[in-house]
């Protein structure tokens, strides 16, 4: 695995490599850009938002708003979007091992997300079996300092990529839940039109139309942000 869940791809001692001028896929014996190979995977199954229900959403900025936001762009995707309010630990790590997109916003920290009964620490995800997470195209946490590394608890984002997430992302900074929920649907938003992770992500930071999105706080994220959600 190389830069941005991209891999060489070996036949025997040789690189398979593409060759733009010609568009065809040829063996050779040196590696450089045209041998970095990402995969995709194409079937699409559950999208899971996670979401507390003692958020403060503001004057104008409702809790159904966002669900409905949430359920709109990964429907029109092709998903089954799923609400879960108040979810438990156990709960919260079952849907992340069988969903295509997972996304929460609830309060954490450094290592954590805290979910109704407990907190769920990076090290709790790193403990799963290897490859438990291979179905998991995009997983994305809204919680303060969601992208950092907590002391004996591990980081959320390195270890649902180190256990297959093909995409994962949080925040190393505090948040605030209306610029963040606004973050993620201009993200969505941008990812039902097709657009790659990486542009979703820099439309979502970028949002002339919804400055409040571009507030969200600086990001932290591992994995193929190149795939495309829609397709």
């Amino acid at each position: 695995m190389l830069y941005g869940g991209t891999y060489y791809i070996k036949y025997g001692s040789q690189y398979v490599v593409s060759n733009p001028s010609t568009s065809n896929v040829e063996l050779s014996n040196s590696k450089g850009l045209n041998a970095l190979w990402s995969f995709e995977k194409m079937s699409k199954g559950r999208a899971d938002f996670h979401v507390d229900n003692d958020a403060k959403w503001g004057v104008g900025y409702t809790f159904s708003g966002i669900k409905n936001h949430f359920g709109n762009f990964t429907s029109g995707m092709g998903y089954s979007p799923n609400i879960n309010l108040n979810a438990s630990v156990s709960s919260a790590l079952n849907s992340l091992k069988s969903s295509d997109i997972w996304a929460v916003a609830r309060h954490g920290g450094s290592g954590y997300i805290d979910f109704q009964d407990a907190l769920l620490y990076g090290n709790n995800i790193s403990n799963l079996s290897p490859n438990s997470l291979a179905g998991v195209r995009c997983m994305i946490t809204l919680s303060c300092s969601g992208g950092t590394t907590g002391i004996n608890m591990g980081n959320i984002v390195d270890a649902s990529y180190d256990r297959g997430a093909q995409f994962a992302l949080g925040f190393t900074t505090d948040t605030l839940t209306i610029p963040v929920c606004e973050w993620l649907r201009e993200f969505l938003k941008a990812a039902n039109k097709g657009y790659t992770v990486q542009a979703s992500i820099d439309a979502a930071f970028k949002s002339a139309g919804n400055p409040t999105a571009s507030q969200a706080g600086k990001a932290y994220y591992r994995g193929d942000a190149y795939q495309i959600l829609n397709r």
